[in-house]
């Protein structure tokens, strides 16, 4: 729980940080006594979640993902923001498994990940700029057993950190879209379970996700 609260406040404080200071921009440099223009930003991405290791042989991705944000510029160079990503994949497993005699069926897998993300401006051009970004969070799963409505549907959650790279393409001056590259370690505490053996010995493995994204600053 400390950490979930620490998510939430940490963008809190690095808002509440905000001052006027020296920046470099191309030959561009603006002063202390200058304005410095920072945009909030919503933004909405559209895109594809796959898994490596036994989750990826398990599950195959239901394709698009869908993800919302809200991020704040606090100066020329960093952001932060606050966001919220659902997927689904499924599987269909026609051999019974351990301790079971007849085969599961169709399995639903879906996934909801809360998480903060503070990014870095690694380059400005003209009309584009590229970011790199940690993120943090909590993600929340829940599998369930379509073909054996007997079984509960099994939910479990845990800590996720990522590491993501974002171009950016300005169609406007408040409108952008970009293209995200993401890969995060998860946590969740269902990971080391052999409900599945013999197809995989437990549900290890990570996520790789890339996104179409649309943004307003606002």
């Amino acid at each position: 729980m400390c950490k979930l609260i620490f998510l939430f406040i940490f963008p809190i404080l690095l808002w509440a940080s905000e001052a006027k200071e020296n920046i470099i921009n191309g030959n561009l440099e603006i002063t202390k006594n200058q304005e410095i223009k920072r945009n909030n930003i919503i933004e909405f991405q559209l895109g594809t979640n796959d898994y490596t290791g036994n989750r990826g042989k398990l599950f195959k991705s239901q394709q698009p993902s869908y993800g919302l944000s809200y991020k704040r510029e606090f100066n020329q160079t960093y952001r932060v923001g606050i966001n919220g990503r659902f997927s689904r994949s499924d599987t269909f497993i026609d051999a019974p498994t351990e301790g079971r005699l007849s085969a599961l069926g169709f399995i639903d897998q879906s996934s909801f990940e809360i998480y903060t993300a503070l990014e870095y401006r690694i380059f400005k051009l003209e009309n584009m700029e590229a970011f790199i970004g940690l993120d943090l969070g909590y993600l929340i799963e829940k599998i369930s057993y379509t073909d054996q409505p007997g079984l509960s549907d099994d939910s479990s959650g845990g800590p996720l950190t990522g590491l993501r790279l974002n171009l950016e393409y300005a169609l406007t001056e408040k409108y952008f879209m970009g293209l995200t590259g993401r890969y995060a370690i998860n946590f969740l505490d269902n990971k080391n379970t052999n409900f599945f053996d013999p197809i995989v010995s437990d549900l290890s493995g990570q996520s790789i996700s890339i996104s179409l994204n649309f943004g307003l600053k606002i």
